[in-house]
């Protein structure tokens, strides 16, 4: 009687003990934004020199009541210009974006032939795996470094 008893009680300790665990884990993010899935798609033009390039994707969610803006993402040390895409819509004014908002930072970087872009060096490159996002909070630049990117297979391109 007395081992059924200890076990049981062993049981339900380990059992608490996961629960407690688990409920720390669930603790809402501190950080202003969190990558929620950032991809890459390599393309080709469908015609004879129209090119070649990679579609960059960052999908974010928002955790800050601050001003937030986003300049740039930057890739292999090259920097890009983004578009930001919210509820399907690119946005033209940035002030749109708020606490809670799941948004999009959409890239491209372009090859065209033997070009290549001129290389600036970013202000924390990893490599081609990675993104460095750019954004300001209360007018501060911060950077993010994005978990690595997803490889994503689009349609052929005309």
């Amino acid at each position: 009687m007395n081992k059924i008893w200890l076990i049981t009680l062993i049981m339900i300790s380990v059992f608490a003990y996961s629960c407690k665990t688990q409920q720390k884990s669930e603790k809402p993010s501190t950080e202003p934004i969190t990558v929620i899935k950032a991809t890459q798609e390599h393309w080709h033009a469908g015609v004879r020199d129209g090119g070649s390039g990679t579609d960059y994707f960052i999908k974010l969610l928002v955790n800050s009541s601050k001003t937030i803006s986003f300049d740039s993402l930057w890739v292999a040390n090259t920097r890009l210009k983004i578009r930001i895409v919210k509820n399907g819509s690119v946005l033209l004014n940035q002030t749109e974006i708020t606490k809670g908002d799941t948004i999009t930072l959409r890239s491209t970087l372009l090859k065209r032939g033997d070009s290549k872009p001129e290389p600036i060096v970013s202000p924390m490159s990893k490599g081609e795996l990675q993104v460095l996002i750019q954004y300001y909070l209360d007018k501060k630049a911060n950077y993010l470094l994005t978990p690595d990117l997803e490889e994503i297979k689009g349609p052929l391109r005309p």
